[in-house]
């Protein structure tokens, strides 16, 4: 089942002829086109090749890691302007070029090709209008930290004006396919001007099991601005906090790792490598310790040696009802309470946008207990607890299986 908002028509799905290099897109009411002209491989390889080319020398080099503010290649229309399909007809070819040995071959000859790469524009049932652009190019990569040689295949999606008819800078979906299409990655989910990352998240998605992706992976970075405008918070973390699950369950999990594989990403001002060193096992059983910690050990061992965040976590408490009246006064009764880290973090979350109060009580449990590496170091308890809340920051590796299409979520 389609994740694309589907529009409901009942009108005869549309698909296109074989494009050309001068002409426009045309459109036929017909699912058979036995005089269909398909470029053979070597054809779109070589003309893949002057792309990479031309868009190699016109960006930085020697940088695995590409900006999502990347110039893409020309996508003018014809003087007709451009074709544009709804949600249910871009699914429709989709779904076409599955039934292919090769879907991304295939879909390249059910758009339109312009400039070396293939295009063709989406309008959404909510009316936000998107360009979807193939081609082939070096490797990228926002997830590794190793550079592979070859030629790629690339899906990207960027928001659309149609009454412009310009196309934004930043994409909203990009996905790398390795070659034989067993491999792959989202290397970009982003929100637009009128597009949420939800509905990137649901195009990515049905690209990418359209495309028969048999593994795929990501760094889960999904993150939003604090309200100081200098931190960021890490959606996963609060995720799995509270519900054990991340921004991109659950049809992405965990990634297990035999053998340490190097990050694209580097930790400190020295920029040391960081490596994805992972054991689902180990991560699930430390989250569940992490989830089920009482406050009452977070106030007497964490925090010891902190007295104003001790008195914080007190008012806080108090503010949101966990505690009784004037327990600033008296805080011997959280050394008997049974809250846990879990319920205290889920009711924080759920009421931050009551108010700005509420917003700031949710923030300091975030970066306090949750980010907790600038705490000194006291005990064991608080060595383990480091520990973990390091982990659910450095553990971002996740990856899809064959399996994804039955994890995914049904309209």
């Amino acid at each position: 089942m389609s994740l694309l908002p589907i529009s409901q028509s009942s009108q005869q799905p549309y698909i296109f002829n074989p494009p050309t290099e001068n002409g426009p897109m045309e459109i036929a009411e017909s699912h058979s086109h036995p005089e269909r002209q398909t470029q053979s491989e070597t054809e779109v390889v070589a003309s893949a090749e002057k792309l990479t080319r031309k868009r190699g020398q016109a960006e930085s080099k020697g940088s695995i890691t590409k900006s999502p503010e990347k110039k893409r290649a020309k996508t003018e229309g014809d003087s007709q302007g451009p074709h544009y399909l709804d949600a249910q007809d871009f699914s429709q070819l989709l779904q076409q070029a599955h039934q292919e040995a090769d879907p991304f071959l295939a879909f390249t000859n059910l758009i339109t090709v312009k400039e070396g790469h293939w295009t063709c524009f989406i309008e959404l049932d909510s009316g936000a209008c998107v360009e979807c652009q193939l081609a082939f190019d070096k490797w990228d990569t926002t997830t590794f930290g190793e550079e592979r040689p070859g030629l790629f295949r690339f899906i990207e999606v960027f928001e659309h004006d149609r009454e412009t008819g310009i196309t934004e800078e930043k994409q909203l979906v990009s996905i790398r396919i390795d070659e034989g299409h067993h491999e792959g990655e989202w290397l970009w989910i982003n929100r637009g001007k009128h597009i949420s990352g939800r509905e990137s998240k649901a195009i990515a998605e049905e690209i990418s099991r359209a495309m028969g992706i048999e593994t795929c992976y990501l760094a889960d970075t999904a993150k939003v601005p604090a309200s100081d405008g200098k931190r960021d918070i890490y959606i996963s973390v609060i995720q799995q906090v509270i519900s054990g699950r991340g921004y991109y369950s659950p049809l992405f999990s965990l990634a297990h790792t035999e053998k340490p594989i190097l990050s694209a990403f580097t930790a400190g001002e020295d920029k040391k490598p960081l490596y994805y060193k992972q054991n689902v096992d180990k991560h699930q059983k430390e989250l569940k310790w992490l989830r089920n910690l009482k406050i009452s050990k977070i106030y007497e061992n964490i925090l010891k040696g902190s007295p104003q965040e001790q008195e914080e976590l007190v008012a806080i408490l108090e503010r949101n009802k966990f505690a009784p009246r004037n327990a600033k006064k008296d805080a011997e009764w959280i050394l008997k309470s049974r809250l846990s880290l879990q319920d205290m973090m889920k009711t924080l979350y759920m009421h931050k946008n009551d108010g700005p109060q509420a917003l700031s009580d949710y923030e300091w449990a975030h970066f306090t207990l949750l980010d907790a590496t600038h705490i000194e170091m006291k005990s064991y308890l608080h060595n383990r607890y480091i520990w973990i809340t390091e982990k659910l920051f450095f553990n971002r590796l996740l990856s899809a299986s064959v399996t994804w299409e039955e994890k995914a979520p049904k309209n």
